[in-house]
């Protein structure tokens, strides 16, 4: 398994072009792969899912 992670601040703008190259490169390897965004920022667990869903993204999120 690849395993990308990927650590973000105030990243909004360019997390999705992030995402989709590394999603891109990941598909070709034909290997199963994980993207990890570590989301320093203090945001309610809420709007984070509800961002990704928004984009279509299926994500596991916890606080640490």
């Amino acid at each position: 398994m690849l395993s990308f992670i990927v650590p973000a601040y105030n990243e909004d703008f360019e997390l999705p072009r992030c995402h989709a190259a590394i999603r891109a490169a990941a598909e070709r390897s034909d290997q199963e792969y994980e993207i990890i965004v570590g989301d320093i920022r203090k945001r309610p667990l809420g709007q984070i899912r509800a961002e990704a869903k928004e984009r279509g993204l299926e994500i596991r999120a916890s606080k640490v």
